[in-house]
C-alpha cells in the first residue's frame, strides 16, 4: 500500500502508475479509514489529476455519506470541483483511459453537490463547500444561491458568496462592494473576481494594493493575479518593480503575471530572454 503522505511529498509527475488504485482504495473503504487519511486522499485526488468516473463516483459517495465527519464531506465537495470546471470548458476529458470523467458521472456529482446545498438541515460548512465545488460548472440556480449567501449575516457564507463570483456572471456591484470590506479573506476573494472577469472599476483598488509598501503579502498576491486580467497597461510597470521585490514570492508571482500578459500578447519569448 502507498503512503498517503509520501505520495503528497511527490511531485505527482513521479507517482507510480499504482498511485491511483491507492487513492480509489482509500476513498472506496471510509468505514476502514480515519479522517486524516480521507481527508488527504480527497486532496490527492485533486492534486494529481487522477479525477476519473471511479474516484469521482467515490467523492460523491463520501459527500453523501451522513455518518462521515462534516470536514471530510466538505473536502470530498471541494474535491470535485476542478473536474466539474473542467470538464464544463471541454467537454469529456482526452487525457487517457484514467482520467475520463463521463456525462454520467459529471451529472452525478452535479446533482450531488446541488442536493447536499438545498437541504438546509445539512452543517453550514458542508452546504457552502457544495456551493463552492458545483459553481465550478455554472447552472440556472447558482445565481441566486449566490445573491443570498451574500446578503447572510454570516461572514463565512458572504466568504462563500464572492469566492463563487469567480465563476457565476453578474456579480460586479456585489464584488466592488467587497473590495470595501474590512475582511482581508472578502477582499481577498473579490480582487479575484474582479481579475476574473476584467472588472476595469475595480484597477484603483488593485493598483494601491499592489503599490503600497504595508499591504499584507496575502492581498499582494491576489492582487498580482487579478492585474492580469485588467484592461491597462499600467500593470506592466508595477510589475517590472515587484521582479526585484525582497520577498520571493511576490517577486515569482510578479514575474508569472509578466509572462501571462506577454504570451496574451504574443511577446513572450521577447520577455524570458529579457528576465
Amino acid at each position: 500500500m502507498i503512503d498517503l503522505d509520501l505520495l503528497q511529498q511527490t511531485d505527482p509527475i513521479e507517482w507510480p502508475e499504482t498511485a491511483t488504485e491507492a487513492l480509489i482504495a482509500v476513498l472506496g473503504t471510509p468505514t476502514e479509514r480515519d479522517d486524516d487519511e480521507l481527508m488527504l486522499a480527497a486532496q490527492l485526488v485533486t492534486v494529481g489529476g487522477v479525477l476519473n468516473d471511479v474516484t469521482a463516483a467515490a467523492l460523491c459517495a463520501l459527500l453523501d455519506d451522513e455518518g462521515l465527519a462534516d470536514e471530510v464531506r466538505a473536502q470530498a465537495a471541494l474535491a470535485l470541483g476542478p473536474a466539474l470546471q473542467e470538464f464544463d470548458e471541454e467537454g469529456e476529458w482526452d487525457f487517457g483511459e484514467d482520467a475520463v470523467l463521463s456525462v454520467e458521472t459529471f451529472r452525478l456529482a452535479c446533482d450531488t453537490l446541488m442536493e447536499i446545498f438545498a437541504d438546509e438541515d445539512q452543517p453550514p460548512l458542508l452546504r457552502r463547500r457544495a456551493l463552492e465545488a458545483a459553481v465550478r460548472a455554472p447552472q440556472d440556480w447558482h445565481a441566486e444561491a449566490i445573491a443570498n449567501a451574500f446578503a447572510h449575516d454570516d461572514h463565512d457564507w458572504q466568504l462563500t458568496a464572492v469566492f463563487c463570483m469567480r465563476w457565476v456572471p453578474g456579480f460586479e456591484t456585489e464584488i466592488l462592494e467587497a473590495l470595501d470590506s474590512e475582511s482581508d479573506l472578502l477582499r481577498g476573494e473579490a480582487l479575484l473576481a474582479a481579475g476574473a472577469w476584467e472588472i476595469e472599476a475595480a484597477w484603483p483598488v488593485i493598483e494601491a494594493l499592489l503599490v503600497a509598501e504595508d499591504t499584507e503579502k496575502d492581498l499582494r498576491l491576489a492582487a498580482i493575479e487579478a492585474a492580469v486580467g485588467m484592461p491597462t497597461d499600467d500593470a506592466d510597470a508595477i510589475f517590472a518593480e515587484l521582479v526585484d521585490h525582497h520577498d520571493e514570492e511576490i517577486a515569482a508571482a510578479a514575474a508569472d503575471a509578466m509572462m501571462m500578459i506577454a504570451a496574451m500578447a504574443g511577446e513572450l519569448e521577447e520577455l524570458e530572454e529579457e528576465l
